[in-house]
């Protein structure tokens, strides 16, 4: 699940079929944890892991019948699950009670302390989730997604049509 995100987006971009896109929705959906909603392996729940979990679902949910109504439960669960993670400050953090190092100590943030990556991604996966199932705590402002091929592309287009009953 986690290295298919990352090239997924570059199918998604494409306009290209994502190869067994059933069998990542049974995976992804089989690594939620059933505790805290969250995909972390430890049973927690991950900024990384959680929009890698997102980006699949909600494409999955626009380009297959699979699994839909399980689809929307897994993300209305981890959505809940991503807000628990936002600061009084507004910021976010990666993982609750863990102390987190993105690559160099200049990046890094105490355990429970908001900080600038998990921010950006637990703000990315709400966005994502946000555009097939509005949440009343998520921000109600219009999301942009450009598109061009990196880590928050997504086929906005298409979500028109899913919520005007078309496929």
């Amino acid at each position: 699940m986690c290295g298919a995100y990352h090239e997924y987006i570059l199918y998604v971009y494409d306009d290209r079929p994502i190869p067994n896109l059933e069998a990542a929705v049974d995976a992804t959906l089989s690594l939620q944890n059933p505790e805290s909603g969250g995909f972390a392996l430890d049973g927690r729940s991950g900024a990384c892991e959680d929009i890698d979990a997102a980006f699949i679902l909600v494409n999955a949910y626009l380009l297959l019948d699979h699994r839909r109504a399980d689809i929307e439960r897994a993300l209305t669960r981890v959505l809940e699950t991503i807000l628990a993670h936002q600061n009084p400050d507004g910021g976010f953090v990666y993982m609750r009670g863990k102390p987190y190092v993105y690559g160099h100590a200049l990046m890094s943030s105490d355990a429970d302390e908001s900080a600038l990556f998990p921010s950006w991604f637990r703000l990315l996966s709400v966005a994502l989730i946000n555009q097939l199932i509005p949440h009343p705590k998520a921000d109600p402002t219009p999301w942009t997604f450009n598109r061009a091929p990196y880590l928050h592309y997504f086929p906005l287009e298409k979500v028109s049509g899913i919520r005007a009953g078309k496929r």
